[in-house]
């Protein structure tokens, strides 16, 4: 019965800002039904996570508990983060999920402790470098707690464990406990025990975790509590007097008195299993939990020995009302709370004993929720006893009110007690039901009023999925000025009495951009309303503004927080003109250089591209003209699309009139736009007329002639702007001079008849040839003897044996050899002369005779009168030779004197040829 009481008390939950994980020390392993610690941790990390964030799953976080201690994930934390945190530890430490249900039955201080016996706790925090294994990682760290919080909390030691001791003063103010700071030796962790003068009962240590911000034992295995140094940002957030750091210490020991987590994340629990700083401390169904373990502060108060003394006396009316009021707990089944006061003889005595408590969803973590309603948990009645006699304590009932059912108040109207002395009233239950009931029990010598039933009212922000507490910030989403966005927050009433809302007031800087409508101004308990806010900001940047709401909650009557959304720029279009490779401003004059001067009579058309470079739809609307009647505009697209490739063409055109002459017309033209910086576009435009200049018809075809050209009924090769039968043609060949690489000859003349035009003839003069070839123009590319060497190059045309050319052996040294024969004609002057001194002369002979046989190859002797003779001859032919050597650059060949016979003139050039030979043997005679 006990373990099923504690089950419906001490329940596990997930929400979405701290995991916890634990299990019953007495479960176990179910066989083959439980899965590997692996597959388990995978599991309830994916459920646990996704349970966290709104997602409802019927097995969510069965599977994140261990037989010895609750694990406090970072809000943060992933699932891959807590399998991991997870999958390696022992199959045995995952169990079939019963409740947790151990309290603290012994300490160091007092020994044993009965169930609703008051008694110590002591707490010691763990010297630096102490060693400390977890469970969930496997491994041993050394303990940094002093130096982690020393340097980096606020105030150094002694503010951080004001913070510990404030939070363990909490839970000691709610029930019978008394905690007490004591210095810790040091030794093995978790595994000693408290012990007075060495350690206390609950040791607390800091070492790097991980995922969880800490974790806890429970209290069979010692209540230990382990806090994760990686997380020191959320231990020294100074908010609301350092409330994350005494809410996470509150939570731990919750685990550490025997507690698991709830759901659902209301955020109205202290042992849900994520951190809500929405709230100070233990909830009313984390102080339900604690009173079933170990009492109310009151305890033990069961016996009228251990009566709780309240004070008094009471008197008559007459002399004064004294009202006595306190609160308590019926922990478990069959308690009774018993409170003490003294009354004169003759004073009426009134009792109201009243039950407190609400409505409220609860539920095991991963299981369903129910609604309790801790209002009617229990039946209450009140007896009022007398003491008859002090040795031994007697007393006798005076009276004893159970009229009414679980849910409603016990009332005993003042009835005049005409004994004085100690009285008791007793609170019991006769319902035999084993559930926490708390109440309010009032005693006066005066009438007693039902209590006005509190109304509590919670504010929670549906939009952002998160509490609302006094003095936070709600954050609308980013607007654009002049647009709207909406944001909802919802008003629950948590109390027991009706929740008024008098009024709900904004201020500050951005008032102006916030408004609200409330559905109802009465929330019934257990009921809510919504307050739509609507954020329209006339500015941009942040906008700030505080909303109070005016309850009849007696806690929080006013109840206040901030409005900040940021505000931006509106989309708005803009409007870029451009044109003839130029942006076109606002305003600006078109002339000359979009509309050049035109003959009257004539159009002319100017293209203007449009884009948008905003970020809104651009409208173009309203083109106008105001001026001349000649200019026409059109727009082929009135919206065009933000920052696209979408663009819009205007056209303005031009049309002159043929009589207009020389003048100046002028137009505006005025587009009207949705763009914010230019609502209307203007241009002004500017276009010029000439006289047109007389009309030019050069070939008499009746067409001017730029539109004779223009339309291809004449040519113009040279580009002049002049047809070409009105220009020169020299040779008329139908190509006029300026077109003709030949001018001066007909492109047809063909004067050798040879069928090829001269212009195209490389020898026109010679009806055998159109290229000159190796012989030259008129000689014939001829090889007589077929050596190989044609005529005109060859010195032997007719000797087949002789190939010798002319280009190789004479031609070479030709200018050398001319200068030779002048020499040669002197030599055979100076020969005759030595023949006539030297006539007879055998040695001569002799000579003459070897140089003869040298030349001509023969031994024949040469007479004297021979030698003279020919001597002569040669004479003759070097006179001949210089003539022809002045003519040969005039020839047009090697071979060719132009009109003369090409036979004659090779045979002159053989002949000379001939005669330098034989100069050269005369020479050498």
């Amino acid at each position: 019965m006990h373990a099923a009481r504690t089950n419906r008390l001490i329940r596990i939950a997930s929400t979405t800002m701290m995991l916890a994980l634990t299990l019953a020390a007495s479960a176990q392993p179910i066989g083959n039904r439980l899965p590997t610690a692996e597959q388990l941790a995978s599991e309830c990390a994916t459920k646990t996570v996704a349970h966290a964030h709104g997602h409802d799953h019927d097995g969510a976080g069965l599977c994140v508990e261990l037989a010895s201690m609750s694990v406090l994930f970072n809000p943060h934390a992933s699932a891959d983060e807590i399998a991991d945190s997870l999958k390696g530890l022992d199959q045995d430490q995952f169990a079939a999920f019963e409740p947790q249900g151990s309290r603290w039955t012994f300490t160091a201080t007092d020994g044993n402790v009965a169930q609703g016996e008051r008694f110590t706790l002591t707490y010691s925090f763990v010297p630096d470098g102490t060693d400390v294994f977890l469970i969930t990682t496997g491994d041993t760290a050394p303990s940094n707690l002093f130096a982690t919080l020393d340097a980096n909390f606020p105030g150094g030691r002694s503010a951080w464990k004001a913070k510990f001791a404030q939070a363990f003063a909490r839970w000691g103010e709610l029930t019978n406990i008394n905690f007490v700071e004591v210095s810790d030796d040091g030794q093995v962790f978790p595994n000693a025990l408290g012990q007075t003068g060495a350690r206390g009962d609950i040791r607390i240590a800091m070492r790097p975790i991980g995922s969880p911000l800490a974790v806890n034992f429970y209290p069979q295995f010692g209540g230990d509590m382990i806090m994760d140094s990686q997380d020191i940002g959320t231990f020294t957030n100074p908010s609301n007097d350092f409330r994350s750091l005494r809410n996470v210490i509150a939570h731990e020991h919750g685990h550490g008195l025997g507690m698991k987590h709830v759901i659902p994340t209301s955020g109205t629990k202290l042992m849900e299993p994520f951190l809500n700083t929405g709230f100070d401390g233990p909830q009313e169904d984390d102080i339900r939990a604690a009173h079933f373990l170990y009492g109310d502060a009151h305890e033990p108060n069961d016996a009228f020995a251990d009566a709780t003394f309240i004070g008094g006396p009471l008197r008559k009316p007459t002399e004064g009302t004294v009202l006595l009021e306190e609160e308590g707990s019926l922990e478990r089944l069959d308690a009774k709370d018993c409170y003490s006061f003294t009354a004169f003889a003759g004073s009426p005595v009134a009792m109201r004993v009243e039950p407190v408590g609400s409505a409220y969803e609860v539920g095991p973590q991963g299981g369903t929720t129910s609604v309790i309603d801790a209002t009617a948990a229990r039946n209450l009645a009140v007896r009022l006893w007398r003491r008859t006699s002090v040795q031994p304590l007697q007393f006798q009932m005076v009276a004893q009110i159970d009229f009414n059912e679980a849910g409603e108040a016990e009332y005993y109207p003042p009835v005049p007690q005409f004994v004085a002395g100690l009285m008791v009233a007793q609170v019991y239950s006769t319902d035999n039901v084993d559930d926490v009931q708390q109440y309010r029990l009032k005693i006066s010598n005066v009438a007693i009023e039902a209590t006005q039933e509190p109304a509590e009212m919670s504010v929670f922000d549906l939009t952002a999925g998160t509490q609302v507490n006094d003095g936070t910030t709600v954050r609308p989403a980013t607007t654009r000025v002049n647009e709207t966005t909406s944001h909802t927050l919802v008003i629950s009433n948590t109390g027991n009495g009706p929740l008024e809302i008098d009024e709900i007031t904004l201020q500050g800087p951005g008032a102006a951009d916030y408004s609200f409508v409330l559905l109802q101004d009465t929330v019934q308990p257990g009921g809510s309303t919504n307050i739509g806010i609507s954020f329209t900001p006339n500015a941009t940047g942040q906008r700030v503004a505080v909303m109070t709401i005016f309850s009849n909650d007696a806690d929080q009557p006013e109840f206040g927080f901030i409005l900040s959304a940021t505000a931006l720029e509106p989309l708005a279009p803009e409007m870029r003109v451009s044109g003839n490779g130029q942006t076109i401003e606002d305003g600006q004059t078109i002339a000359d250089e979009f509309f050049p001067t035109i003959d009257a009579g004539e159009s002319h058309t100017v293209e203007f591209t449009i884009r948008n470079t905003g970020d809104d739809v651009l409208n173009i609307s309203n083109m106008t003209l105001v001026g001349d009647v000649r200019f026409t505009a059109s727009i082929d697209r009135l919206t065009i699309a933000p920052i696209a490739t979408q663009t819009a063409t205007l056209t303005i055109t031009f049309d002159s009139q043929p009589d207009d002459g020389d003048g100046l017309f002028e137009t505006q033209v005025t587009m009207a736009t949705n763009d914010p910086n230019q609502a209307t576009f203007t241009l002004n435009v500017a276009a010029t007329t000439a006289q047109p200049l007389p009309q030019q018809d050069c070939n008499g075809n009746g067409i001017e002639d730029a539109d004779d050209i223009t339309n291809g009924t004449s040519e113009d090769c040279d580009g002049d702007g002049q047809p070409d039968e009105c220009q020169t043609d020299s040779d008329n060949d139908g190509l006029i001079d300026a077109c003709d690489a030949f001018p001066t000859i007909a492109d047809d003349l063909d004067s050798d008849n040879d069928g090829t035009p001269d212009i195209q003839d490389g020898c026109p003069q010679d009806a055998e040839k159109t290229e000159p070839g190796e012989c030259g123009c008129g000689v014939e590319d001829v090889d007589s003897d077929n050596d190989g060497v044609l005529d005109c190059n060859d010195a032997f045309p007719f000797d087949p044996t002789n190939g010798q050319n002319e280009d190789d052996d004479q031609n070479e040294d030709e200018d050398e050899e001319n200068e030779q024969d002048e020499d040669d004609n002197q030599e055979n002057d100076d020969n005759e002369n030595d023949d006539n001194e030297n006539n007879g002369n055998d040695e001569n002979d002799d000579d003459l005779n070897d140089n003869e046989d040298d030349i001509d190859g023969n031994d024949e002797d040469v007479d004297d009168d021979q030698l003279d003779e020919e001597n002569d001859d040669l004479d003759e032919v070097d006179d001949l030779d210089e003539e022809l050597n002045e003519m040969v650059p005039l020839l047009p060949a090697p071979c060719g004197f132009g009109a003369l016979s090409a036979g004659m003139m090779c045979m002159l050039s053989l002949a000379g040829s001939k005669s330098r030979v034989r100069r050269r043997g005369a020479k050498s005679a």
